[in-house]
């Protein structure tokens, strides 16, 4: 068994380079990429996040998996502007009036440029941000929008309502930005939420009093790493609402996340404080009773 040799490459003015260095240099961040994300599936490994930033929504940088090889987006892009360069082909589509939906879809593309073959590439491909009525086969969907001319683009978030109400309604309303369905690429090999569905379950966790052990171990889980696997939720629910796994097994994300958010808002009593109130209670029903009085 040998490992790899570390080798650090210093180019200078005047060397000539060959092709061992070359490829010592193009050898490495492959392999480090791959060998780092090995037993992630096909969907976002880091970043491709939606922040707020001045009034407008911006796609952050990351990294993509797909078809086996690793792209990056080196920069944050501007959705908004980006929605404004494609409002040509959006109002042109089809059929398209008033308010549309529409896929936010990473789809790959093989690409070739003159010269290439003969300069040593023998294959390059991209992958581009597309806006689809539907997701074209092999593509990784991101978001879905519900496009309306002149109604700026917004994220759902969690919202501050009153008890029986749905804080996290947002993340199923037609104005914001939809990303139960984002393919989000998890280490155990599956995809999962986005992680701005996962801040906003740990925003109410660290918001809610008290903790059952679930909701505990479910919020650790969530600050360690930021994402949890879809089979780790569906377990949850399982524990929570006292169903056999395998009952949970076969639900859909949209429905995953609502028995995820009932079983959030069910009030915790802790063993101690129960038993207290139904000693509490068993002390009223006696003493509620009538006394007897024997008489001489």
């Amino acid at each position: 068994m040998e490992f790899r040799d570390y080798t650090e490459i210093v180019f200078q003015d005047g060397d000539i380079l060959s092709a061992r260095m070359l490829e010592e240099t193009y050898r490495y961040p492959r392999e480090f990429l791959h060998l780092a994300h090995a037993g992630y599936g096909e969907g976002i490994i880091a970043g491709l996040d939606f922040e707020t930033r001045e009034g407008s929504v911006y796609l952050t940088a990351g990294l993509v998996k797909m078809g086996g090889s690793y792209f990056i987006l080196p920069q944050a892009v501007n959705l908004e502007a980006w929605f404004r360069l494609q409002m040509d082909k959006l109002q042109s589509a089809k059929g398209a009036a008033g308010s549309t939906w529409y896929c936010l879809c990473l789809v790959q593309e093989d690409i070739a440029e003159p010269g290439e073959q003969s300069g040593g590439f023998t294959h390059r491909s991209r992958i581009s941000l597309k806006a689809e009525r539907e997701k074209p086969p092999q593509a990784l969907l991101l978001a879905r929008y519900k496009y309306s001319a002149g109604i700026k683009l917004q994220l759902p978030g969690l919202l501050k309502v009153g008890r029986g109400d749905n804080p996290f309604a947002q993340f199923t309303q037609a104005a914001y930005l939809q990303l139960l369905d984002c393919a989000y690429a998890h280490p155990q090999g599956e995809t999962t939420y986005h992680p701005l569905v996962f801040r906003a379950l740990r925003s109410y966790l660290e918001q809610k009093q008290p903790l059952s052990p679930y909701d505990f171990s479910l919020l650790l889980e969530i600050q360690n790493c930021g994402i949890v696997a879809l089979s780790a939720l569906r377990a949850y629910v399982a524990a929570v609402s006292g169903t056999a796994p395998a009952s949970v097994s076969a639900l859909g994300r949209e429905k995953l996340l609502a028995e995820v958010i009932a079983c959030l808002q069910k009030p915790f009593v802790p063993y101690r404080v129960a038993e207290a109130e139904n000693h509490s209670e068993r002390a009223e029903k006696t003493d509620s009773k009538p006394h007897c009085m024997l008489l001489d």
